[in-house]
């Protein structure tokens, strides 16, 4: 990866952020994501994320616990990671009362026995919500001859075989029901920013937690539109609408 001009990269970012569609772009959570709205209850439901324990992945799962999921399971490969994460989340569940029980497992999704351990956990599924945050790559500025294959082959381990094996354990023993309204989603945010050198308030990224409240609007009956869709500015989302 070549060096990328701090001023260049902020002016792509505002580039990318103007728009005539709507008056307003939000970039934190507004109240029509919110996920305490009644109507984006996740009551009843289990909520899995990957690499929940810090960053986006912890926000999303914050935001479920205020949806009232009834379970949110976060995995991660660090186990003290994991565990300080797990009482954050309980500390939330507290302070909104809400029903959510926090569970934790030590998975490296690269790590095939990992993720298969995972689904004969009795505790963890079935999952109704599937979030896969994990990703990996590398801080250094080289192109991919300089990273060495080996470096860049376990990042296809992580971001595409791990992913699409825990997709899979998820979704297999469904296979014979059509789901069409399910569809896949990405989030990019300001946490790239810890891995290009730049400090995030030096450009204009959305917060965590405008992404956060959408995740849990997206798994909710109002987002059924936008299934088997892909959006790109999710905080442009009903600015008509009164409070938003």
């Amino acid at each position: 990866m070549a060096d990328i001009h701090p001023g260049a990269f902020k002016a792509l970012i505002a580039n990318l952020k103007a728009t005539n569609v709507t008056k307003t772009v939000h970039s934190t959570s507004y109240p029509a994501i919110s996920p305490l709205r009644p109507e984006l209850s996740q009551a009843g439901w289990t909520v899995f994320i990957t690499d929940g324990t810090g960053g986006l992945g912890l926000a999303i799962a914050k935001s479920f616990v205020a949806a009232g999921a009834a379970r949110v399971v976060i995995v991660g490969r660090r186990l003290n990671s994991l565990a300080a994460a797990h009482q954050r989340l309980e500390e939330e569940a507290a302070r909104l009362s809400s029903p959510s029980v926090i569970i934790h497992r030590q998975c490296d999704v690269a790590a095939d026995a990992d993720v298969e351990r995972l689904w004969v956990d009795a505790e963890v599924g079935p999952v109704h919500v599937l979030v896969l945050n994990t990703a990996a790559f590398r801080r250094e500025h080289k192109s991919l001859v300089d990273i060495g294959y080996k470096v860049v082959w376990s990042y296809f381990e992580t971001n595409v075989e791990g992913n699409i094996h825990m997709t899979e354990s998820v979704l297999l023993p469904t296979l014979y029901i059509c789901h069409p309204e399910t569809a896949p989603g990405a989030f990019h945010t300001g946490s790239a920013t810890d891995h290009i050198g730049f400090a995030a308030e030096d450009l204009a990224f959305d917060d965590t937690s405008m992404p956060a409240s959408v995740a849990v609007w997206l798994a909710s009956r109002e987002a059924r539109f936008l299934h088997a869709a892909s959006i790109w500015r999710p905080g442009m989302w009903r600015n008509s609408r009164p409070g938003s």
